[in-house]
């Protein structure tokens, strides 16, 4: 038998003291409804690992030679977890971390019940510390867990595990599916078109199933939740689509009173026989770009920017929620009764620290070729050599001419004067507006601008050599009418190769490209009640053969 410890993790602010962090734990229960103590912060990390204490444990304690020669008794399961005994120190626990995942020791606090951890500490002896004997430490470390508070304001230390640690999967099928046809191959499964019939409701209604199985939907669990040092070393690299993270996106907008129409919805997810499930409102009018191909001509102008302002305002709900998409894209928006509906969410990230408001630097080629602008190919280096342009000076952030890709100065840097700079990733922000000036070009047009925006591209790099007038110049290039004056400027405001020089999607929708829609209310998605409990009776088309079991709804 083994004690079992879990390791949650949350991250907070260099200058935040233990006490700020306690207090910190109360500001979001929400978030971490199954923690016990301090686990609370939005910086809210999975369950990376998992310590996990061998039996007997007094064995460990036979002499006092046995303690003063102690080196690290750690090691790394097969199933992924860290194995530690009780007689271990805590600083060695920290370096266990550390190979782990990638935190660094001095970046590390480690709590139990609310009490932070010596770095020179057995683990046996905190406890017993606390409860005055081994047995009851035992006892405590048998349902305790121990947190790992990140310690750091560097915003190029993400956390990939956000959103996929925000939920828990519910066990068997809720209500009555019977399937009517396979739509589409997805990254991790297949996605059904489904007729069914809610535990709350007597009719049928059509949904879409995505179906995963779900050692592919948790594929990312227990790898590196940090994109920069996952870029950097280039080891248990996590896979570019978190299926995880795509539900607990789904799961927090759904439980929104005024989620936008325009983003997709999600009724339902769950595990059945090993499968999941992940049920979401059915988009009749499929793909934005299949039906836009499919009409064989460019949508006129007006119905562009009608759809272009549906999108924009999804994507301005998503940031004003700290959610950035990483993969706009023209196949990623579906069309429900002529209006657009934005989905895929498997790359998703956190915009900000919900902490400290900083914004996040990500480091990986996220998103489709065409639609990810140039800062998103970020070297795998940790510095490059750059000449710092006049007006600028140390800490500043800053675009390498060369390379299009962001690095911040050096404390000696001088403007003209060659220097080695930091390597600084990207903002997901400004991406996604990119990505939405690439469908606003599309839609327009029904051609990619490029293939993709590097200067290797002839395309990309004729339209960055000429700034703002690149856009215009290049459809006159190729023969094309151009839009109105207004939807140019904007157009070509979203497709700055600067992402600091991108409009918001707020400013994008304030522009006068988009008048005829100004002060017009947004429509949300109705609330779905969900009953408690519900009885789910067989059907012959569910895969999951289920007969009179009670199961706990999952909304």
């Amino acid at each position: 038998m083994a004690v079992r410890l879990h390791l949650d993790f949350v991250q907070v602010g260099r200058r935040s003291s233990r006490g700020s962090v306690i207090r910190a734990a109360k500001a979001d229960m929400g978030r971490a409804a199954s923690a016990s103590f301090v686990v609370v912060v939005s910086y809210w990390w999975p369950i990376l690992a998992s310590l996990v204490i061998p039996q007997p444990l007094h064995t460990a304690f036979a002499s006092e030679q046995q303690l003063t020669r102690l080196t690290s008794a750690t090691e790394m399961s097969p199933d992924g977890k860290v194995e530690v005994a009780l007689c271990t120190l805590v600083g060695d626990v920290r370096s266990q971390v550390f190979e782990r995942i990638g935190v660094p020791e001095d970046e590390q606090r480690l709590f139990v019940a609310g009490t932070e951890l010596a770095q020179q500490e057995l683990l046996m002896a905190a406890c017993q510390n606390w409860t005055q004997s081994s047995d009851s430490a035992l006892e405590m470390m048998a349902g305790a867990k121990i947190q790992l508070v990140r310690s750091s304001s560097d915003p190029r230390n993400s956390n990939l595990g956000h959103f996929s640690s925000s939920f828990k999967l519910e066990d068997g099928l809720t209500g009555d599916f019977t399937q009517v046809c396979k739509l589409a191959d997805a990254i991790h499964g297949e996605v059904f078109h489904y007729r069914w019939r809610r535990p709350d409701a007597a009719e049928l209604c059509d949904v879409a199933v995505k179906k995963m199985p779900r050692e592919k939907a948790e594929q990312n669990q227990g790898k590196d939740t940090n994109e920069w040092t996952a870029h950097l070393q280039r080891r248990n690299m996590p896979h570019s689509e978190d299926a995880l993270a795509e539900i607990g996106v789904l799961t927090y907008l759904s439980r929104q009173p005024d989620l936008p129409l325009f983003l997709l919805r999600m009724s339902r997810s769950f595990t059945c026989n090993s499968i999941v499930w992940l049920v979401t409102e059915f988009a009749e009018g499929g793909e934005l770009l299949a039906s836009a191909l499919k009409a064989g001509q460019q949508h006129g102008e007006v119905e562009t920017r009608r759809f272009m302002w549906q999108l924009l305002t999804a994507v301005g709900y998503l940031h004003s929620h700290h959610i950035g998409h990483r993969d706009i894209s023209l196949e990623n928006v579906l069309l429900k009764d002529s209006s657009v509906r934005l989905m895929d969410f498997g790359m998703s990230v956190q915009s900000h620290s919900v902490v400290s408001g900083q914004e996040l630097r990500y480091f990986r080629r996220a998103g489709k070729d065409t639609y990810r602008p140039p800062e998103c190919y970020v070297p795998q280096e940790p510095d490059l050599h750059v000449i710092p342009p006049a007006g600028s000076g140390p800490g500043d952030v800053i675009m390498d001419s060369s390379r299009l890709c962001q690095v911040r100065l050096p404390p000696d840097a001088l403007p003209g004067q060659p220097c080695r700079a930091e390597l600084w990733g990207y903002a997901v922000q400004p991406v996604d507006i990119f990505s939405c000036g690439v469908c606003f070009f599309s839609l327009g047009w029904l051609v990619s601008p490029w293939q993709t925006a590097q200067l290797l591209d002839p395309f990309f790099s004729y339209k960055h050599s000429l700034g703002d007038s690149g856009m215009q110049e290049l459809l006159k290039h190729w023969g094309k009418p151009l839009l109105a004056p207004e939807a140019m400027e904007l157009l070509s405001q979203m497709l700055r190769s600067e992402p600091t020089a991108r409009p918001s999607a707020a400013g994008c929708l304030a522009s006068s490209c988009f008048a005829a829609f100004a002060g017009s209310p947004v429509p949300v998605h109705a609330e779905i009640q969900a009953p408690e409990r519900v009885m789910v009776a067989p059907h012959k088309s569910s895969s999951c053969p289920l007969v009179g079991y009670t199961l706990d709804v999952h909304s």
